[in-house]
């Protein structure tokens, strides 16, 4: 299971410090975000069923149909319940990772669990912080796998070139 990192904000000031080597940082007491493992997926339709955000293009039955790759990226709360999650679905072609919409599926956002939310300031503030964990998480991801498959720009000599 691959962790994510969120920056910690600097105290008073809503400014975002780059991230340190922790493997795991928090935005509320608890809350952690991570790439869901596939004996897990039980658990995102479960999400998917209770959100009001959740559609038949979110369940992982469908994703494995019509996505050839997909990564889901979740938050988990304190007591590590699924509050709210992403489908990435991606392509690999030679050097590269494309990210798509799978075929038939023409929407694919974030869903999330706003049964603890008594009112709809809570339900934004739920939604917008577990949101940008999320984008967080997706961008971390998206950073790794192109420093993995960094390809080198190193200058080859005219006389190394093979002849035309």
């Amino acid at each position: 299971m691959k962790l994510a990192t969120q920056p910690e904000r600097e105290a008073g000031k809503g400014i975002i410090s780059p991230a340190h080597n922790s493997s795991v940082q928090k935005i509320q007491k608890g809350v952690t975000c991570q790439i869901l493992d596939r004996e897990d997926y039980p658990e995102w339709d479960e999400l998917v069923d209770k959100s009001p955000h959740g559609t038949i293009f979110h369940y992982s039955w469908w994703l494995q149909t019509t996505a050839a790759n997909f990564k889901i990226h979740v938050v988990r709360n304190e007591k590590g319940a699924l509050v709210a999650g992403l489908p990435i679905p991606f392509q690999r072609r030679r050097f590269l990772r494309l990210f798509h919409s799978p075929l038939l599926t023409p929407y694919l956002g974030p869903v999330f669990d706003l049964s603890a939310a008594d009112n709809i300031c809570d339900k934004l503030h739920l939604m917008r912080s577990h949101g940008e964990l999320l984008a967080h998480s997706c961008g971390q991801a998206l950073k790794s796998s192109l420093h993995s498959h960094s390809v080198s720009h190193q200058r080859i000599p005219r006389n190394k070139l093979p002849p035309a």
